[in-house]
């Protein structure tokens, strides 16, 4: 998960929506603050983590 600095304040975004949302970091600037791997993270956008935990 990284942890992006927008316009719109801060956004942690998995893989998979940072992808689609290239244009929109590189139009708009923001800034990649620091990733974290961490099972309890969720996307801002899509609500899902990067990690999957098993029971």
């Amino acid at each position: 998960m990284q942890l992006w600095e927008t316009p719109k304040g801060d956004k942690w975004l998995c893989a998979g929506c940072r992808d689609e949302r290239l244009e929109a970091i590189r139009k708009e600037k923001w800034r990649l603050i620091f990733e974290r791997l961490d099972p309890e993270l969720r996307c801002t956008a899509c609500g899902h983590g990067d990690v999957d935990v098993e029971d």
